[in-house]
């Protein structure tokens, strides 16, 4: 007997929704600042990473209490990124900041 597959969509099994992406996106952010550890919710906790149902809300609640420094070290990060910029240096001259 054959495979069954159980998607309740008409994408291809691979593919991801728009929506799905961000929230794939952001919980990496989440991840990248590691805020399952200051999150209430016991299961972040457990496998360290976040695992909650809306990862833009826990951003936006934990990156209000990041130092200012972590927030210009992800400007840069992401501006390297979107110039292809290599190394650390070239990063944060970029963006003025000290080594």
């Amino acid at each position: 007997m054959g495979t069954f597959s159980f998607t309740y969509s008409n994408r291809p099994t691979g593919q991801r929704t728009p929506g799905r992406a961000r929230d794939s996106r952001k919980r990496f952010q989440c991840d990248l600042f590691e805020f399952w550890r200051q999150c209430p919710r016991t299961r972040c906790q457990r496998i360290h990473a976040c695992s909650g149902r809306d990862p833009h809300a826990c951003f936006a609640h934990h990156q209000a209490a990041l130092p200012d420094d972590h927030k210009d070290w992800a400007r840069a990060a992401i501006l390297a990124k979107s110039t292809g910029t290599a190394t650390v240096e070239q990063i944060f001259r970029a963006v003025g900041l000290a080594l």
